[in-house]
């Protein structure tokens, strides 16, 4: 018998590299047993975590975790029958069908042996940090630049949408790698529970290990890197202290987009003659809001992230000021700067 709990808890360590997409190879929406690890592949994500079974093979993991989590008994049997995955519990059984012909066989034993041969260097602490904050101003469309990507340099991690019009960066305290890399911002969804302290990269892949022995790699993306940096060299002589209602301001302006995707929801914002004025609109509504600062020049508009926003806000060194440029704004928090164009 095992503890249900536990074992629902391991695979869901594993379920970002289900895929779940139409149309892709079957074996990448199953868990892979081998009787010592799990572990998940999809092309984008590979993950593995510790894990002793008496049988190996691949089962389907949605169906298998939807009936684990609907049986109350705290304890359960799982036994290789044929070529089934027998759960048995106090009043319920639930047979998967177990494959042994693996089509990602070459690809997992190819992984394996690559991390079998890792050299492990150590993140920074605030690395999922800089990732959460960077996440939202990448590009949802992949472009010859990277801008649908982290780009990971020395001491920083930066974003940069398409248009070029937002651009994230979070610096760390001391350089971490002498290799600068790039992958998906878009995984960030799927690994942001992930705590990693350690990573390695290959000619393929970013591993990440965390401290229990949970492994993962995301696919690499090879593009020229840009330092981008000279851009918040503008921001240093006018700036704008926030209102004090600007967290409440934020809430109620987001409330209108709360059907939009997290990382593409913008609140529109218009800084001069002394005010602030917010204002966020849907094809079925919109708000606005309208809040007195200290800034008595013509009036300069710019969209900003409300999550995004609320997240610096949230942080104990936010900074509760609005630098302004000659061609954009920026706020800043702690060792995360975030700076977006002006518009017409």
């Amino acid at each position: 018998m095992i503890d249900r709990k536990e074992f629902i808890d391991t695979l869901k360590k594993v379920t970002p590299g289900l895929e779940v997409r139409q149309g892709t190879a079957e074996q990448m929406t199953h868990f892979d047993f081998t009787g010592k690890i799990v572990q998940t592949f999809n092309e984008e994500i590979y993950v593995q975590t510790p894990l002793e079974t008496t049988f190996k093979g691949s089962v389907k993991g949605a169906m298998l975790i939807q009936v684990l989590e609907k049986i109350t008994d705290e304890n359960i049997a799982l036994a290789r029958k044929k070529n089934e995955l027998v759960i048995r519990a106090r009043n319920t059984k639930a047979g998967f069908a177990v494959f042994t012909e693996n089509e990602l066989a070459d690809k997992f034993e190819m992984i394996n042996q690559i991390i079998s041969k890792l050299k492990w260097k150590r993140l920074p602490p605030d690395f999922m940090t800089a990732l959460k904050m960077c996440y939202f101003i990448a590009s949802n469309q992949e472009t010859e630049e990277g801008h649908a990507c982290f780009q990971v340099g020395r001491d920083h991690i930066c974003t940069i949408d398409r248009e070029g019009i937002r651009m994230g960066l979070y610096e760390f305290e001391k350089p971490f790698t002498k290799n600068p890399f790039f992958f998906r911002a878009s995984v960030f969804k799927s690994i942001a529970n992930f705590a990693p302290v350690g990573f390695s990269l290959t000619e393929n892949y970013v591993f990440f290990k965390t401290t229990d022995k949970v492994v993962f790699a995301v696919l690499r993306r090879f593009f020229e890197p840009i330092d981008r940096r000279e851009i918040f060299e503008q921001f240093k002589n006018v700036i704008i202290r926030l209102p004090d209602s600007i967290k409440d301001d934020i809430v109620i302006a987001d409330s209108v987009l709360t059907d939009e995707e997290k990382a593409e929801r913008e609140i529109e914002m218009t800084a001069g003659e002394n005010k602030l004025v917010y204002k966020a609109m849907t094809q079925t509504g919109w708000i606005e809001r309208t809040a007195k600062i200290k800034y008595a020049k013509a009036a300069k508009k710019f969209h900003l992230n409300p999550v995004l926003l609320a997240e610096a806000l949230s942080k104990s060194d936010f900074e509760n000021k609005l630098w302004m440029g000659k061609t954009g704004v920026m706020i800043k928090s702690g060792n995360f700067k975030y700076a977006v164009g002006y518009v017409e």
